[in-house]
């Protein structure tokens, strides 16, 4: 018997929110034939085909379909009453095919109902409502001819919950099909706002809405049930948190939907999942597989019972245009692991996750894998993948990945876990914390020593232990106790601790070659290399740059470009982001030291395309030598975007604060410019006893000191001397022979400055003689004019005489960038006049430029000789020039650079 209530559309309520949107995509798209929309039960799919066709007004037939339709007959029934033309008359053919005692052959009923279709008057709309509940592959195939010979003048909408069997590829393809799925369906924030207002008669601000539109995912059925509680005075955040979707009627309608239908084995699997925040087959197989207690075949039919559910359910969210990793919607995952409490112990719980996490580290999901068994305490196994990976991600230098880890444990884990408290002191290394490295350490001292831990894993952790205590002993002075140290890890470090091993190699060669055993560093460093083998690229690596730093120390320069070469051959190709960096910030430097600027742009912008995955102090101080590039050339307006891009990478970068260091390089760059006013204003805010870092350019403390230089008065000369002397006689830390080249550079002029030319002089000498060998010129060069004035006094011959001439064409190379500024200064401001200049003045230029003379200037533009002299006259001024000739050279100037 049919219920003719199916074949009526759902009436909708008064308080219904018009989807506004919606109806303008269905409105941009209803010339279209065809119209799918697919989302799961409560996304409001027959309400908006409802609340459309109340709009448009078209002529339409409703069938909604319920599970008794996969019978044919009964299908056959209705679709006999949807197709009726006449609802007067009580019968139909296919409703006498229906219920004829045999049915005939499907060609015949497929050509009846095709048949019927053709009597309906066009721009007729044909929606069948619950589609995906048809499972009866003959209706499939009959629906599948309607779409085949469906004609245009026809509209044929299909509801469904998920992708129903039906072949709209042709369709697809002339672009006659519009689908709506559930993204499009969402309910909105803004949506949400009105629903509330006009359901519940309750305003919601925007801050709320947008909260519960993430908790619902857009899907109005917990939408309205927040609301409703919204509406009664529950605050939302009580309602979310709890979620009130434990209460019994959410409970039932997901237990209905999702849950209800499916195997036990489905279930058991769905409830498995649910623990992750995205899963795929194969993850799906290595948990059914883990159970012993079936055989490969049961797995696979398992697992192909998924497959049918995930096909089926649209709570299941494809995360990939390949559908290889899925989720479930929020609220149902949450609804799946409230389940699984009641029906998984402990644990299996944790097996379960055990096997998914091994999964998680096979795939690179280092991080997914962590998270995971935090979420459910499960501490140990957390830190197992932590000690897995953290040498890799050590040896790339990426801090970054070691401290957000870092931060998803507990503060008092991290705090009793030796593993842990060795990764906080790395990170501390990194900022030059050496203060809380002292903490950590005898924290972890005290760990290991009273631990029952085997032998290998002890020494493991002492040797780490002496590694991070040597350069706290190196920044407080007590060089020799570094040095011992660091010979201590070299000797016990197995070859597995690589970055161990290359922290101490380097630094042990700093402090070698910083206090004169420059021999001694090259010795070890050879004899490391020697143990080496091809496949050591890490140790490779490490031990050329150690080299590196040991011939920036030495101040070594073309020895330095020739190391700087090899690293950057094997930084690369190895992912070696740090390295690489480092490599080039030295081969950036070397040309800079020499005044080969043209050399200097090609190492500045390819670490940059790694910024974020190496140190982030190297990475700053290249930029640093960006700037001093551009500020020699004179490009200010580069070196201005420059410094805004080293301000926009400290602001990014949230483990390290260099706001300091970046003030101070400021008023370095300023009073290379010779803006001494503004480098002063920055420095009050600045302080200028950071710790300096010798195997760099920058130095804080070398900066103040050339900051009283520049100003000039006797009491800030005194203060600069006296600075001066500090730094030559402190031995608290390593310094490099550039470091102390420049301290002997500003000593000189600090003399000048003083009126003690005579020492002065014989210093300068004795300086030119020493940075000759390496062609040192940015050294004078960056000190500006009154450098320039001290070598003018030095006689051209001696021994110094080619350097000598070298360091005096810098200052004229920087002459002519001046010039050339000032040339391209004054050519805006001249462009920018002509700009400003009226029609007839810009036409009097031209025909200047053609060569005409006044009187036939004025007989071509109307004008009395006069008049045109009057315009001359003033042109002249305006463009401020003398002559003919120069007025008409800007103005060809200004036209080719307009073109």
């Amino acid at each position: 018997m049919i219920q003719r209530t199916r074949l009526v559309k759902p009436k909708m309520h008064d308080n219904f929110v018009e989807r506004t949107r919606l109806f303008k995509t269905l409105e941009e798209n209803w010339q279209k034939s065809f119209h799918q929309i697919v989302a799961p039960a409560g996304y409001g799919k027959s309400s908006l085909m409802s609340l459309w066709l109340d709009q448009r007004n078209d002529s339409y037939s409703w069938f909604t379909i319920d599970d008794d339709c996969n019978d044919f007959r009964v299908f056959l029934s209705y679709l006999a009453e949807f197709l009726r033309v006449d609802k007067e008359s009580s019968h139909s053919e296919l409703l006498e095919l229906a219920e004829a005692h045999e049915l005939p052959e499907m060609n015949y009923i497929r050509q009846k109902v095709l048949q019927a279709i053709s009597y309906v008057e066009p721009a007729h709309v044909f929606v069948f409502d619950d589609y995906h509940l048809i499972q009866n592959e003959d209706i499939h195939s009959l629906m599948n001819t309607i779409v085949k010979n469906f004609s245009s003048e026809f509209k044929l909408v299909i509801l469904s919950r998920s992708s129903p069997k039906l072949n709209f590829q042709k369709e697809e393809i002339y672009g006659q099909l519009h689908n709506i799925d559930l993204n499009n369906l969402k309910f909105l924030p803004e949506e949400i706002q009105l629903l509330s207002l006009k359901a519940f008669r309750t305003p919601l601000d925007k801050n709320t809405a947008q909260l519960i539109y993430k908790t619902s995912e857009g899907w109005i059925i917990p939408i309205r049930l927040i609301l409703k509680s919204y509406s009664q005075g529950v605050a939302v955040n009580e309602i979310i948190d709890g979620i009130r979707f434990q209460s019994k009627g959410m409970n039932d309608y997901l237990l209905e939907e999702v849950l209800n239908f499916e195997s036990d084995e489905v279930k058991d699997i769905m409830m498995a999942i649910s623990f992750f925040e995205r899963f795929n087959f194969d993850m799906i197989y290595l948990i059914i597989s883990a159970d012993d207690l079936k055989t490969p075949e049961e797995n696979a039919l398992v697992v192909d019972q998924m497959k049918d559910f995930i096909s089926r359910s649209l709570f299941v969210i494809s995360l990939d245009d390949s559908a290889y990793w899925y989720r479930f919607h929020e609220l149902v995952a949450r609804f799946l692991k409230a389940r699984s409490s009641q029906f998984f112990h402990t644990k299996r719980r944790n097996e379960t996750i055990k096997t998914v996490s091994n999964y998680l580290e096979t795939l690179g999901f280092f991080d997914e894998a962590l998270r995971l068994n935090l979420k459910y305490d499960l501490i140990t196994p957390a830190i197992d993948i932590l000690v897995r990976h953290r040498d890799r991600y050590l040896n790339l230098n990426r801090f970054d990945i070691i401290e957000k880890w870092l931060g998803y444990f507990p503060s008092e884990i991290t705090n009793q876990e030796p593993e842990l408290l060795l990764m906080k002191m790395y990170l501390c290394e990194l900022s030059s914390d050496f203060d809380s490295i002292k903490i950590y350490a005898t924290r972890l001292k005290k760990i290991i020593s009273q631990s029952n831990l085997s032998l290998e894993l002890s020494d493991k952790y002492w040797v780490e232990y002496h590694c991070l205590t040597s350069i706290v002993h190196l920044f407080n002075g007590n060089s020799e106790k570094g040095l011992e140290k660091m010979t201590l890890v070299i000797n016990l470090a197995s070859r597995e601790q690589t970055y161990v091993l290359g922290f101490c190699l380097i630094f042990k060669s700093l402090v070698l070659a910083s206090s004169g055993r420059q021999k001694e560093a090259r010795v070890m460093l050879e004899n490391d290399r020697n143990k080496l083998s091809l496949e050591d690229s890490i140790l490779i690596s490490q031990n050329l740059l150690a080299n590196a730093y040991v011939e920036y120390m030495c101040g070594n320069l073309k020895a330095l470009e020739y190391e700087t070469s090899s690293i950057l051959k094997l930084a690369m190709p190895n992912d070696f982001y740090a390295v690489f960096t480092m490599a080039n910030y030295y081969a950036a430097i070397s040309h800079y030291f020499q005044n080969r600027l043209e050399k200097i742009e090609i190492y500045l912008d390819p670490p940059m395309q790694h910024k974020f995955r190496s140190r982030p102090a190297w990475i700053l101080h290249l930029l640093y030598v960006k700037a001093l590039y551009l500020t020699a050339q004179c490009r200010d307006d580069e070196w201005l975007k420059c410094l805004e891009e080293m301000e926009d990478y400290n602001r990014a970068i949230t483990h390290l604060d260099f706001s300091n260091s970046l003030g101070i390089m400021k008023c370095e760059l300023y009073l290379l410019q010779g803006k001494v006013k503004e480098a002063w204003n920055i420095s009050l805010k600045v302080d200028f006893l950071e710790m300096g870092v010798t195997h760099r350019y920058f130095c804080p403390r070398l900066t103040r000191i050339k900051l009283f230089i520049f100003i000039g008065s006797s009491r800030q000369l005194k203060i600069a001397e006296q600075l001066i002397l500090e730094f030559e006689n402190e031995l608290k830390e390593p310094q490099s022979r550039i470091m102390k080249l420049q301290v002997r550079s500003l000593k000189i002029l600090c003399l000048a400055k003083q009126g003690r030319i005579t020492v002065a002089l014989d210093l300068l000498k004795a300086l030119l003689m020493e940075t000759q060998k390496e062609d040192i010129i940015r050294l004078y060069t960056d000190l500006g004019e009154e450098m320039r004035e001290l070598l003018n006094e030095i006689p051209d011959s001696g021994p110094w005489e080619s350097h000598l001439f070298k360091v005096l064409s810098s200052f004229e190379e920087k002459d002519s960038f001046i010039k050339l500024k000032k040339k391209k200064e004054r050519r805006q401001e001249v462009f920018q006049i002509f700009n400003s200049l009226s029609t007839g003045e810009l036409k009097i230029l031209d025909l200047m430029s053609q060569g005409m003379r006044n009187k036939e200037i004025a007989d071509d533009m109307h004008y009395s000789v006069g008049t045109v002299k009057t315009y001359v006259y003033n042109l002249y001024k305006k463009i401020e020039v003398n002559n003919r000739t120069n007025a008409i050279l800007l103005y060809n100037d200004f036209k080719n650079s307009s073109s």
